[in-house]
């Protein structure tokens, strides 16, 4: 027996809430709240001087661990991440602007296929293997 499971549409539908410009977020520890029953995927943008915004950096969280893990990228880095707080820190010095958008997840466990359906979809510059 076999079981094919479809998830173009929900891959389409993520890719079109992704390119809306709006629903942008700054990042600071109080406008990020995660639910624990929903995963998540997180998307950073970086607007250079006043241009459309780029996806540069596609993540996921469990809804619970969201706000410690964006943390991990803007505040502080533990040691055991993949942090991209270096790059973040180089961009804002540059005088770039960095948003993000939250993607909440159901089932939280489709969170990790979505997130590699997006990344091959949008190869974000920070996500991308050299």
């Amino acid at each position: 027996m076999e079981i094919t499971v479809n998830i173009k549409t929900s891959i389409e539908e993520a890719i079109r809430i992704v390119n809306e410009d709006s629903n942008f977020i700054l990042y600071s520890e109080s406008s990020i709240v995660g639910e624990k029953r929903f995963g998540y995927i997180y998307f950073i943008y970086c607007f250079v001087k006043e241009k459309e915004g780029e996806i540069v950096y596609i993540g996921k969280s469990k809804g619970h661990l969201l706000k410690e893990r964006l943390k991990n990228h803007f505040q502080k880095k533990h040691p055991k991440t993949g942090s991209k707080l270096a790059i973040i820190q180089n961009e804002i010095a540059k005088g770039n602007k960095l948003k993000l958008k939250l993607l909440k997840v159901t089932p939280e466990s489709f969170r990790n296929t979505l997130e590699e359906e997006l990344i091959s979809h949008f190869r974000p510059l920070w996500n991308v293997q050299k």
